[in-house]
């Protein structure tokens, strides 16, 4: 019997979800990853609307500031010689909704691997979105930490 053909290794996308004054930090520090993946990287930054006490939808973030930090992280990420696109995506409610959003984008691209930054403070709230996601991803979860440094080794070898 003739042999099989070799099995095609399928790039999946890399999603990274960018939010917060790191942002610009997370995107850069995911360079690494997105060339080590090969591969799409698809950046996405979530608009959260709060429900007020009366009902209503207060924006947390202008539409300008949005696509602005959206448009900073896609070109951060673009030095990783990747193919790289940007979406915004909206919320409304709370940050479980967010880490809901995600999760759904996620799976819409099959994504291989999510990149998230630690929690960021929005106002008064403190968001849990990198613990659900991590839970409920079926993907890997990455999570980067601004103060952690660079990803790989940055500190010379010791001599063997």
């Amino acid at each position: 019997a003739p042999a099989a053909p070799p099995a095609v290794a399928v790039r999946r996308p890399l999603l990274v979800a960018v939010a917060g004054p790191d942002a610009l930090q997370i995107s850069a520090m995911s360079v690494p990853l997105a060339r080590a993946r090969g591969g799409d990287v698809h950046v996405v930054h979530v608009v959260e609307e709060d429900v007020t006490a009366g009902e209503d939808a207060v924006e947390l973030e202008t539409s300008a500031a949005a696509r602005a930090l959206l448009e900073q992280s896609v070109a951060e990420l673009r030095a990783s010689g990747m193919a790289v696109r940007g979406e915004l995506l909206h919320t409304v409610g709370n940050h479980a909704d967010v880490a809901a959003g995600i999760l759904k984008r996620a799976s819409e691209l099959q994504a291989g691997a999510i990149v998230i930054g630690p929690d960021a403070h929005h106002g008064r709230l403190l968001s849990p979105v990198a613990a659900v996601i991590a839970e409920h991803a079926r993907a890997h979860v990455i999570v980067l930490h601004p103060e952690a440094g660079p990803l790989g080794s940055s500190q010379p070898r010791l001599a063997a």
